[in-house]
């Protein structure tokens, strides 16, 4: 995924949240704390602060509400 403000790929990282069994590659993930809230972004750019939330994750923020956690990541 390319960064939409600063075009780069290579300081795009997936947001990871819950508890990884593992500690996960730091070039592909970074780490977004235990619980996943509504509006919370699922990529960040590491460059310039772009953040993203996928469409699943807005759907369900919508369909679930306001304060609703969600859980994301490996368990």
């Amino acid at each position: 995924m390319n960064c939409p403000n600063c075009n780069t790929s290579e300081n795009v990282r997936e947001i990871l949240y819950g508890m990884p069994s593992e500690e996960p590659d730091p070039m592909k993930y970074l780490i977004g704390g235990c619980c996943m809230e509504s509006d919370s972004p699922d990529f960040r750019c590491l460059k310039c602060g772009w953040e993203h939330q996928t469409e699943i994750s807005n759907i369900l923020g919508k369909h679930l509400g306001v304060g609703v956690t969600l859980f994301k990541g490996k368990a």
